[in-house]
């Protein structure tokens, strides 16, 4: 499923039966799921975004804003409006078990939101569960599924409804042993929740300190986590010298693909590397002479 922030890759569960020649029928919102990490180990933190877009992926142009759709929260935001759910089958009942799931709000979120058909989603919130509360879930594959609730809180002007959507969850035991991969989508994880809650510095922490005990050839993830971070603080230069530790771990990951596959044993396919490019691109430009200055 894909939100503003990235794709979970989760398979979905559809909330509404499709209308007519693939046309909703009806004005009312859907709601898009990101979940990560995807596959969670027990004893990792949990973040679950949630945005909301207009069921109506057609765009009218001549419509204007006479079929856009609003929501206002009354008293409080709008994350106030969701809950959560965690279903499995249970194959020793041979039934379905749905329980709560007591996601708890990081940071805020709007208090009214106007969706039009066509346009992308509009991020509402992050939930999350903190690590100590990860660990105590029983390891399976579940649907989280989240409910928006607009009948009750919202004003007169806003739309009153219902809507539901769901995506998959796979939970685990943590190996004994983690690889650097695995190592670094552990720190991802507490990087995006230690952001969620507002410790940013501790975030940064976190990484920073993963990432000077790692060599640049593994954690390629981690790399450009930072690079990303250095890159909207507008340090460029320390942006660069981290996509291309990125491009080095990557390389080294498609040699590594590319010896297996010589020696006749299967795994992914090699594909072209993303990253040597993105370090190229950075060299260039901090290489490139300075504009000379101007005339006065």
């Amino acid at each position: 499923m894909t939100l503003l922030l990235g794709s979970s890759g989760n398979a979905k569960t559809p909330s509404t039966l499709p209308a007519l020649n693939g046309e909703e029928s009806e004005a009312r919102p859907a709601i898009l799921i990101e979940v990560s990490p995807a596959r969670l180990y027990r004893g990792w933190p949990l973040v679950v975004t949630v945005g909301l877009r207009h069921a109506n992926r057609r765009k009218d142009p001549a419509a204007g804003s006479a079929k856009a759709l609003v929501i206002r929260s009354q008293g409080g935001d709008l994350g106030r409006l969701f809950r959560f759910e965690k279903v499995r089958f249970n194959k020793d009942s041979g039934r379905q078990e749905t329980i709560t799931l007591p996601l708890k709000q990081l940071g805020a979120a709007p208090k009214e939101v106007s969706l039009h058909p066509g346009d992308d989603a509009v991020p509402i919130a992050r939930f999350g569960l903190p690590a100590a509360e990860t660990a105590t879930l029983t390891p399976a594959t579940y649907i989280i599924r989240v409910h928006l609730n607009s009948s009750i809180g919202t004003s007169a002007e806003s739309w009153h409804g219902t809507a539901w959507d769901g995506t998959e969850l796979q939970i685990h035991d943590e190996p004994s042993q983690l690889t650097e991969s695995l190592a670094c989508a552990k720190v991802l994880a507490q990087d995006e929740y230690l952001q969620g809650i507002g410790a940013k510095q501790k975030a940064h922490e976190v990484l920073d300190d993963f990432l000077s005990r790692t060599p640049d050839t593994l954690a390629k993830a981690c790399w450009v986590a930072r690079a990303k971070k250095h890159e909207r603080a507008g340090n460029l230069q320390a942006a660069g010298d981290d996509y291309c530790r990125a491009a080095k771990a990557e390389n080294e990951a498609l040699a590594s693909i590319s010896l297996k596959a010589e020696n006749g044993a299967s795994g992914p396919t090699v594909g072209s590397p993303r990253y040597a490019l993105i370090c190229q691109e950075f060299k260039r430009r901090f290489a490139a002479p300075a504009d000379p200055p101007s005339n006065p």
